[in-house]
């Protein structure tokens, strides 16, 4: 049996970015990920409920620049993960984390979310018009 890779995940969206777009298997791909996923995380029900709603695939028809993007989104739909983050940016601190770190200030969120937010685009890879 092979070693868990912590970064396993990481490596497998980084693979799916460098494949030739023509016959990509988005489906193998995202089975790949969930694997991968699932090994790092466990079988926990969170991590499965995850498994079953995200997928890597691409996103046409967004707003911002480029139009069209392979990445991690929202299964079965256009929604990018990083396309929701960059929502979550312009929110506050949610009552849950203020009461599990009290002293965590507005900049600080700020610099976490917006930190998340670019390593999700950080693994985009967009595809030309």
């Amino acid at each position: 049996m092979s070693k868990r890779k912590d970064d396993a995940v990481v490596q497998q969206i980084l693979a799916a970015g460098i494949r030739s777009r023509d016959g990509i298997d988005l489906t193998e791909i995202t089975g790949d990920i969930m694997r991968a996923f699932l090994e790092m995380g466990s079988e926990t029900p969170d991590n499965l409920k995850c498994s079953r709603q995200i997928e890597y695939g691409r996103a046409d028809g967004r707003e911002a620049s480029p139009a069209k993007v392979f990445g991690l989104k929202v299964k079965g739909t256009e929604i990018l993960v990083s396309d929701v983050m960059h929502l979550v940016e312009s929110e506050g601190i949610p009552e849950s984390v203020l009461e599990y770190y009290p002293d965590l200030t507005d900049d600080q969120w700020s610099a976490v979310t917006r930190m998340t937010t670019m390593i999700l685009i950080s693994l985009e890879r967009g595809e030309p018009e």
